[in-house]
């Protein structure tokens, strides 16, 4: 579990996340939407401290880690794994190489179990055959699928998705979002998705919270997110959610 109490970040003048109160519940997703510039992706860097943190508590797995060091912060960050918006693969290194990475650096695996869990997931994310490839080699939704890989092979507890389906085409996006859910299913992780994309969240989301000037202004299950009375996150819904979709998903 992921607690937010008071979470408060300023780039110079300018207030982007002002008074963040949330708790992430543990094996679900959940998935923070709002305007594109809101600080969806400030928050998650907050989170792991990648972004400083001005004022407020994080708390994780009953850790407040608030006032933690680099160092500290190291141990919280091995139980996450993160899927970047640009994926952020290494363009020098191969497939297997990338997704490989972080048990490499963790030094006490043994290479043949790194080759067994790095085989599996490029097998789980349909990526196996592009195990000698580099990324230059790729497409754009096939770099999301080894990131992703990647972000699973240390067994993390948390997995962190930041707007995962952005400049994919809707097939290929449907895929990653495909891809997303049954990730949660199979692994059990939690999740938390951050995305502007209405599609995305609604096909792979739990829990649902609502990021507007700087507050959480919703949080709650998807009935009640397209259901709701918050005359911003309804202004927010009617622009970004196609109404085939919120009838879909309303039902």
């Amino acid at each position: 579990m992921i607690e937010l109490y008071g979470v408060k970040k300023s780039f110079d003048d300018q207030i982007v996340l002002r008074d963040i109160g949330l708790t992430i519940p543990k094996g679900r997703t959940t998935v923070v939407v709002g305007q594109s510039g809101c600080g969806k992706s400030v928050l998650l860097r907050v989170i792991l401290r990648l972004t400083s943190l001005d004022d407020g508590k994080i708390i994780i797995n009953g850790m407040d880690t608030s006032e933690y060091s680099e160092h500290e912060m190291m141990s919280i960050r091995r139980k996450v794994g993160m899927l970047f918006q640009g994926s952020a693969l290494f363009d020098s290194m191969t497939v297997w190489e990338n997704v490989a990475y972080p048990l490499l650096e963790n030094g006490n695996v043994p290479i043949d179990e790194i080759d067994k869990r790095v085989l599996e997931l490029l097998d789980f994310t349909e990526m196996g055959d592009a195990v000698d490839k580099l990324p230059g080699a790729l497409s754009g939704g096939m770099k999301k699928r080894v990131a992703l890989a990647r972000a699973l092979v240390a067994n993390p507890d948390f997995i962190f998705y930041d707007e995962p389906t952005t400049g994919l085409d809707p097939i290929t996006a449907s895929k990653i979002n495909t891809l997303i859910r049954n990730t949660q299913e199979k692994y059990g992780a939690t999740s938390v998705v951050v995305t502007h994309d209405m599609v995305s969240a609604l096909t792979v989301g739990d829990l649902f919270a609502f990021l507007d000037a700087g507050i959480i202004a919703f949080v709650g299950e998807q009935n009640e997110f397209l259901n709701n009375d918050v005359a911003q996150l309804q202004k927010f819904l009617k622009k970004a959610a196609p109404d085939k979709y919120v009838e879909k998903f309303a039902k």
